[in-house]
């Protein structure tokens, strides 16, 4: 009978191990990505003051738009001033009539060149013409691109930035056969 219980318990204990192990295994993997990133759901004030006017809305698109996808996919669609100034509603994105053609995919190498070119005009008169916003289709961005983007960013001293989920228009896009 102590044989039985001993063998059972022994059985238990190799499968909780195996469990645990297979566990460990896969938690070192998720600590192994590095976070760059956490998007953070827009929360009104707590506190509204009648006196004062409302914060505005926070733009889908901007003249620039960097859809990061994974750890290293970069895309990048630009939107053209006169489609964002017909936009009569700011709480809903506007119908751009994207196509595959309109998105550029940008080698992770290649990304310091492509920004180089893509701003090589930027100055503080002129911030509004490349106004961008960074995307992401998870709340999480472990893409090594948002790295690489914000210090160029910083070195340039370019804040008119910001870090959104993407839109579902982009989303259909993406989802999309290829």
């Amino acid at each position: 009978m102590a044989q039985v219980y001993s063998r059972k318990l022994f059985t238990h204990l190799t499968i909780v191990i195996a469990f645990l192990s297979i566990n460990s295994c896969s938690n070192r993997e998720e600590k192994g990505k590095t976070i760059y990133y956490m998007i953070e759901t827009e929360k009104p004030p707590a506190v509204i003051d009648p006196n004062e006017p409302p914060p505005p809305p926070t733009p889908f698109y901007g003249r620039i738009n960097i859809i990061l996808m994974g750890q290293s996919s970069v895309f990048v669609h630009r939107v053209d001033e006169n489609a964002a100034s017909v936009h009569d509603n700011p709480t809903i994105p506007m119908h751009l009539d994207l196509t595959q053609a309109d998105i550029q995919n940008i080698d992770l190498d290649s990304l310091p060149d492509f920004l180089k070119s893509e701003y090589r005009n930027l100055d503080s008169t002129n911030y509004r013409n490349y106004f961008t916003c960074i995307k992401s289709p998870s709340d999480t961005i472990t893409n090594r691109a948002l790295e690489v983007i914000q210090k160029f960013f910083q070195e340039r001293k370019f804040k008119a930035y910001i870090i959104r989920h993407w839109t579902p228009q982009e989303q259909q896009l993406f989802t999309s056969k290829r």
